[in-house]
């Protein structure tokens, strides 16, 4: 939500599968250790987050899937939409649609040794629905990133008020680690589009809205997620 004066409030709805939803139940568990005002501030503060934050979910025990978990904010700064602009949030989610998620931090420098991996993909859409009359001045153009064992898309789309942000990250290699040279491929063909990910966005003027970001995981390639 985009309030009238400008401040964030949103939510974020993580669904997750296989080996993901093993990693939201632990972060339910810290939640139910810790406090949700302990642990949901830390990932604030990743994610550049303040003010006000919630949670909802099952109790980490649980062990049907997919895993369910929300997460809301309501953040206290405001921002002027027109001359500052708009760049989609990560999600206040301990998943972000990253490559790192199925292999690791990929570095600057050249791999020499083999990394570990796994299969699955995460598709991460952010919906902003804003007031009638205020439209973005345009939308980026899809780009693409890809390599064997490995696809990376973000795609912006528009109609009236309303705007997403796409991003489909998708891993098949099919074994716990992969090779120097499969590795090395996947980081030259993310770092050649890295610096066209998620950019400013411009707007004619602003308003009230509603923003909703979903993070939904999947732990092998090839299994159906609903959008």
């Amino acid at each position: 939500m985009l309030t009238e004066d400008g401040q964030h409030r949103g939510q974020t709805s993580i669904v997750a599968r296989g080996e993901f939803s093993d990693a939201l139940r632990a972060y339910a568990a810290q939640v139910e250790a810790k406090g949700a005002a302990i642990v949901l501030q830390t990932l604030a503060t990743q994610r550049g987050l303040s003010g006000e934050f919630g949670i909802v979910a099952p109790p980490w025990k649980q062990t049907s899937e997919p895993f369910r978990m929300t997460t809301t904010w309501d953040a206290q700064q405001s921002l002027d939409w027109v001359q500052t602009g708009w760049r989609a949030p990560a999600g206040f989610s301990p998943i972000v649609a990253y490559p790192d998620v199925f292999f690791g931090p990929l570095d600057r420098n050249k791999r020499i040794y083999p990394a570990a991996c796994r299969a699955g993909r995460v598709v991460q859409s952010v919906d902003v629905t804003l007031p009638v009359g205020i439209v973005p001045d345009r939308l980026p153009a899809a780009i693409e990133a890809n390599a064997p064992d490995f696809a990376y898309r973000q795609e912006w789309s528009g109609a009236g008020n309303h705007v997403r942000v796409l991003t489909q990250i998708r891993s098949s290699c099919r074994n716990r680690a992969i090779s120097p040279e499969q590795i090395e491929a996947v980081r030259a063909a993310f770092r050649g589009i890295e610096q066209r990910i998620n950019p400013l966005l411009r707007f004619n003027r602003t308003n009230a809205g509603r923003q909703e970001t979903r993070v939904l995981v999947a732990a092998a390639p090839g299994e159906k997620v609903e959008q």
